[in-house]
């Protein structure tokens, strides 16, 4: 008879990130508690280091859902009045810890990775020399760089460390839960409080918040479209197209005509590239979509101003006017139409901070304490001069492509367009729904950043990045199809 076995249980190594992780959370607990007793801003300044360092610490798809994540919910966690409003900033120093982590830990980049990180260094080294020509305050050149770069930098860290299909596949979760969450807080503020301005899903408080909530949900609307079309079960596909038309409901409650007007030319072009890959499926749902873009235009009349050339030569005046304001003021200058006005010293984001209408007085931008430049009050005043101009941002001078041109003039705004083209020629070729999504965003954000500034509002940029960034990573089926293993209904 053998002698039994003797049994031994091993523990599985804990991974000696995971500990560090784990030490730093308890600590920061402990510590956290003592001092909200004593210093409660400090205490909120002390966890946000905290937060930064367990990012450093995560994995690169950690870093950027994380980054995405703040952008999205920060305004809902800052309205419920426990948490201090700077939160709604903490996205930036996340989204430059997620791309700079990625320069440094990864081993091998693609070609495209590479353009991204030398046309970031490129336009941070354009805002600097733009500042030293004209002057001003020292912070305008590292702020107008991390507004305008911030959504590049969510994209570069995931085709710099693209993640496994696995992961991969949770990221897309996470960009479509982000626009689904806006139908029931959307629902909840239609019945409660009323259509149009009220619509603010998860961006309360913030003074464009209908506009961003429904070009979120378009995002999510987009994705489903697509769903649609590649989805290998024909039972999925009305749910995906129920989907699609509940998101694209959101926009219309909310009255984001502007952003409405800008998804359709995009869906277009996806469903021109889905048709490259499969065009039967595509045929399939093209009634459906068909009978929402014509019910849209003939139910809901806002819609029709698309239609209205003489309004729309009107209001497109106000940009004439604007653009004509930042082109005298580049030519009065050597070197201006090269490198712009200075950071933030025309109608960019960090332009509009130095003005008091449009900064709330409980706002953490106003310690920044910067001012109003000639050329942005000018604009700021051209506005108010026409009531047409000032019913609407997109009849206003703000672009952000007037931004781009007139802060860091030509070279800048060129540089920003070469990143965006490099990504599009990357997609030009689609090899799934995912790159045919990415497409139709990346068309979307371009039409939007003509309208307002949009390029510079991370509440919709960076869900729109991390589809892109997605897409980028798609890989082709061996046949050129769509790949049936990850069209089901239960995959993203």
């Amino acid at each position: 008879m053998k002698p039994r076995e003797s049994q031994s249980f091993s523990l599985r190594p804990l991974n000696q990130r995971s500990l560090v992780i784990g030490a730093i959370v308890v600590l920061a607990g402990a510590l956290t508690g003592l001092g909200f007793l004593i210093a409660p801003l400090l205490a909120w300044a002390f966890i946000g280091t905290i937060l930064v360092l367990v990012v450093v610490l995560a994995p690169a798809h950690i870093r950027v859902g994380v980054a995405v994540l703040a952008a999205a919910f920060s305004r809902l966690v800052v309205s419920t009045g426990f948490f201090p409003e700077f939160l709604n900033f903490f996205h930036y120093p996340l989204a430059l810890v997620a791309v700079l982590m990625a320069a440094a830990e990864a081993t091998h980049r693609s070609s495209l990775a590479r353009a991204l990180e030398h046309g970031l260094l490129a336009l941070l080294c354009v805002s600097l020399l733009s500042w030293m020509i004209n002057g001003g305050q020292i912070l305008r050149p590292f702020l107008d760089w991390l507004v305008f770069a911030e959504p590049f930098f969510i994209i570069c860290t995931i085709v710099a460390m693209p993640p496994d299909p696995r992961t991969a596949k949770a990221l897309w979760r996470l960009a479509l839960a982000i626009p689904l969450v806006q139908l029931p807080l959307a629902a909840y503020q239609a019945l409660s409080l009323g259509f149009g301005d009220h619509i603010q899903g998860l961006f309360m408080g913030l003074g464009a918040g209908p506009h961003v909530a429904g070009a979120v949900a378009l995002l999510g609307a987009m994705i489903c479209a697509a769903r649609a079309v590649s989805a290998f079960s024909p039972k999925a596909r009305p749910i995906w197209l129920l989907g699609a038309a509940l998101l694209f409901l959101v926009a219309v409650l909310a009255d984001a005509k502007q952003v409405i007007i800008g998804f359709f030319p995009a869906l277009l072009v996806m469903l021109l590239s889905l048709m490259r890959l499969r065009w039967t499926r595509v045929v399939v749902v093209l009634p459906a979509l068909a009978v929402l873009i014509l019910g849209s235009f003939s139910y809901y009349q806002p819609l029709r101003v698309v239609f209205d050339w003489v309004l729309i030569s009107r209001g497109a005046y106000g940009k004439v006017q604007a653009l004509s304001i930042i082109a005298s003021r580049l030519s009065s200058g050597v070197g201006r139409w090269f490198f712009g006005l200075g950071p933030g010293n025309s109608v960019s984001r960090v332009a509009l901070m130095g003005l008091e209408a449009f900064v709330k007085p409980s706002s953490p931008v106003g310690l920044l304490g910067l001012r109003s430049a000639l050329t942005t009050s000018d604009i700021r005043i051209l506005t108010s001069s026409s009531w047409l101009f000032s019913s609407s941002s997109v009849w206003s001078g703000v672009s952000s492509l007037l931004g781009l041109l007139g802060d860091l003039g030509l070279v800048g705004l060129g540089l920003y367009i070469w990143m965006c083209w490099r990504i599009w020629h990357r997609l030009k070729s689609p090899a799934g729904w995912q790159s045919c999504v990415a497409r139709g965003v990346l068309l979307m954000c371009g039409l939007l950043s003509v309208m307002f500034s949009w390029l510079e509002e991370p509440g919709f940029t960076l869900p729109a990045a991390l589809i892109v960034g997605l897409g980028l990573i798609t890989e082709a089926a061996p046949d050129g199809t769509l790949r049936e293993g990850d069209e089901g209904p239960s995959g993203s």
